[in-house]
């Protein structure tokens, strides 16, 4: 449910505005014991601690680019990570099949001296293994396109090197891929003389050294990256055990999915505006719209459980759902109509199309009367 709105610069990152957000939601709940969550870019040392100091709660993921990482990976391809299994859920994008969270056990602290969480995925490890062989592959297959030499492409033996070191960079596998530069002979015959060749041309034998890029994957390097396949860090300062802490992030992610209303159902598109009062009223309406989406899909969905009513056919084909959706609320009312038959200035009749009972029943859990589309 989105609570507050603001507009900043667009140059403005996310790891300045934390503080300010935490400051404003105290102001609005008029307290501090709330668990306040958030991604990587909570994670930077002034904000914990400040937020710490004042009382805060918090839960966040800690950045890739921390050392507390690269330890941890050391320690896993050390095989001096014990893991032990700590939830199971069903998988969200793969039906029929479960995900099953790990835990490495053993304390882990930051820096700043909050504690950190290890999780594995089940699900996570599947998708990081898969990602990283696509890249492997894409990056082998540009490597070999730089020995054809095509238009403007790289031929010297530097310009190679700079290339290969910029798609190794580009994919992200620059510690996963080994390569080496060969030098090549390349015999050619060339005229000694100018014109046509005829019987009596004589020809002379030029030996060329050309570089020639050679890749392979490095097998050690590819098998130590594995042992963090899957595996997340949270940190935390509260006394919330690993599953509590696990489960309570997890849920957070489903208020970003409130966003996903504004480019397709509300669509948004895209607006040009010169002054800086249009566009932060421009994003404001935005903010107002799926406030309202939000509040009509918690009045219904209270309502449905208030009533013990465990779905209604709302979706296409009359098939029943369980969490009705704004989407399909809109969806609902699409074809709703309204004739008017006037004579010069005068309203003569007014033809209304009849509700249908999914709409009757949409409207009853809305607590909107239904002479509203009388």
């Amino acid at each position: 449910m989105p609570v507050h709105f603001k507009t900043y610069a667009g140059n403005q990152g996310d790891a300045g505005t934390h503080w300010e957000t935490w400051q404003c939601l105290c102001a609005l709940l008029g307290r501090n014991d709330f668990l306040y969550v958030a991604d990587c870019k909570l994670c930077v040392s002034e904000t914990l601690l400040r937020l710490d100091q004042e009382g805060g709660r918090f839960l966040t993921v800690l950045p890739r680019n921390r050392a507390e990482v690269a330890a941890f990976a050391r320690q896993a391809a050390d095989c001096q990570v014990r893991w032990d299994p700590l939830w199971s859920r069903p998988a969200c994008r793969k039906y029929r099949r479960r995900e099953h969270f790990d835990l490495a056990l053993g304390l882990f602290p930051m820096d700043e001296g909050f504690r950190i969480y290890w999780y594995r995925s089940s699900e996570k490890r599947l998708y990081d293994a898969q990602d990283r062989q696509d890249r492997i592959g894409l990056a082998l297959q540009k490597l070999e396109r730089l020995n054809e030499r095509r238009g403007r492409g790289p031929k010297t033996e530097p310009a190679i090197r700079r290339a290969a070191e910029n798609l190794l960079a580009h994919y992200r596998v620059k510690n996963r891929i080994s390569y080496e530069i060969q030098r090549q002979e390349k015999t050619a015959f060339v005229q000694t003389t100018r014109g046509k060749p005829s019987p009596q041309t004589t020809y002379k034998k030029v030996v060329r050294e050309i570089p020639v890029l050679c890749a392979q994957t490095n097998v050690a390097a590819a098998a130590a990256v594995q042992t963090m396949d899957g595996v997340f860090p949270y940190v935390t300062n509260t006394a919330l055990s690993p599953l509590e802490a696990l489960q309570k992030y997890k849920y957070q992610p489903r208020l970003e999915k409130r966003h996903f209303l504004g480019k397709s159902v509300l669509e948004i598109s895209p607006v040009f505006l010169k002054k800086n009062t249009r566009i932060e009223a421009l994003m404001f309406l935005c903010f107002i719209a799926q406030l309202v989406a939000a509040l009509m899909e918690r009045t219904l969905r209270q309502n449905m459980a208030r009533r013990h009513i465990k779905a209604i056919p709302i979706l296409p084909e009359d098939r029943d759902s369980k969490t009705p959706s704004y989407a399909q609320i809109l969806h609902t009312f699409a074809l709703r109509a309204k004739h008017e038959l006037y004579e010069k200035d005068r309203l003569v009749k007014s033809f209304i199309d009849p509700l249908s009972e999914i709409q009757k029943v949409v409207l009853d859990l809305l607590d909107i009367a239904a002479a509203v589309y009388s």
